[in-house]
């Protein structure tokens, strides 16, 4: 890409940053296209939202774990689902954007290794008590009780099917 790093040096030239860019996302985010081809496991980019709590450099994309490939719909994931798409503690952990954090949304504190800067984040199943939904904490661990829905810390990841058929 030796191209690539000449545009990236031309800093005079207005629209050179704006061309790397384009060039950058030509290369980095996969078409959606080609989502039948990409392994459940994989992630991809697909679509935009602030998430570096900088609005003066536009959305970010948004990068998507391949849990299934199903219908197509977007939701939060329920506790089963959360448990058989993300298996382990670590694969349930989510790392809060800056954007996200701006907005309320709380990380743990440095109190050990393992759950630092994660935040908890909400399931669709609901809580032990009527009032409460499940949630997943910090460390990755599956909430029985659940938490008030009004509870305004948590984090969400939402999660959606695409129908890779259709054309």
């Amino acid at each position: 890409m030796k191209s690539y790093e000449q545009l990236i040096s031309l800093d005079d030239y207005k629209d050179s940053k704006q061309k790397a860019k384009e060039i950058y996302d030509q290369y980095h985010v996969q078409k959606l296209e080609n989502l039948p081809d990409v392994p459940v496991g994989d992630s991809i980019l697909f679509g935009a939202y602030e998430q570096d709590n900088d609005t003066s450099d536009g959305k970010e994309k948004i990068e998507w774990i391949i849990l299934k490939k199903e219908k197509d719909r977007a939701f939060l994931l329920s506790e089963e689902e959360a448990e058989e798409c993300l298996p382990t503690s670590q694969e349930k952990q989510a790392e809060p954007t800056e954007y996200a954090l701006a907005q309320g949304v709380s990380a743990v504190e440095r109190t050990t290794d393992f759950d630092y800067g994660y935040c908890s984040w909400w399931l669709r199943s609901p809580g032990f008590l009527q009032k409460n939904a499940n949630y997943v904490s910090e460390s990755g661990v599956t909430s029985f009780y659940g938490a008030a829905v009004d509870k305004l810390d948590f984090g969400v990841r939402p999660a959606m099917w695409i129908n890779i058929t259709a054309s």
